[in-house]
């Protein structure tokens, strides 16, 4: 069976396609800070920065990075399970 084109001259898998696509985009357009829902002015701590990854996740302008103990919420970075895992002192 032969793809019908229809009235923008796509095909019934390129309007599928397309679709999909823009479902995706919009769904992906929050930010993480959005998705998680940070307040602005809420307190930040960062354990393992990498560097740039917190500059990406949306934050407001006017969160506070502060100790863990102090903070709201913590944003942990690990490699791998191993990382999660409790260390003799």
């Amino acid at each position: 069976m032969l793809a019908r084109p229809h009235a923008k001259g796509r095909s019934d898998v390129s309007n599928a396609a397309h679709f999909l696509y823009e479902s995706r985009t919009m769904t992906t357009a929050k930010s993480v800070a959005a998705k998680a829902r940070v307040k602005p002015g809420t307190t930040v701590a960062v354990l393992n920065r990498v560097p740039g990854i917190v500059e990406s996740l949306g934050l407001p302008g006017d969160v506070a990075f502060v100790a863990p103990i102090e903070a709201e919420l913590v944003l942990l970075f690990v490699n791998s399970r191993i990382d999660t895992e409790p260390r003799e002192r």
